[in-house]
């Protein structure tokens, strides 16, 4: 009796390892496309952190040279006194007529606009603009 007992385990265990084998089997290719899918994840959370930093960094780049053609346009005045001045022959503490001012800034603007769109153009067109200007 007892010989049958343990005949009747060992079957048991058998056809369990047999059906754990079998689920095993099915599982490992499920449990191989998700470890991929982990890397590939990481993988792209690590790109798209690189992306985040580049965005940020021009961001930056571009904050930081929005408020030096701020400070620019602003001591436009400035510049374009003593030439005015000297070629108008007066006086060199005399101010610049606002009209005169604001002609060349827009000038510089309209200038600088079309440099930078140039630059930042993806298209050959944008290259050529920038290289017969």
């Amino acid at each position: 009796m007892a010989d049958a007992i343990t005949h009747e385990r060992r079957e048991r265990e058998d056809n369990l390892k047999l059906m754990l084998g079998s689920i095993n089997k099915r599982l490992r290719p499920v449990e191989e496309s998700v470890m991929k899918v982990r890397e590939t994840v990481k993988h792209s959370r690590s790109k798209w952190d690189a992306f985040e930093q580049t965005v940020k960094n021009l961001h930056q780049a571009i904050v930081d040279t929005v408020d030096t053609l701020k400070d620019h346009f602003n001591t436009v005045p400035d510049e374009i006194a003593p030439r005015y001045l000297r070629r108008e022959g007066q006086d060199q503490q005399r101010k610049v007529p606002p009209l005169l001012c604001h002609d060349h800034r827009e000038k510089e603007k309209s200038n600088f606009t079309m440099l930078l769109s140039a630059y930042l153009s993806p298209s050959e067109i944008g290259l050529s603009n920038l290289r017969t200007s």
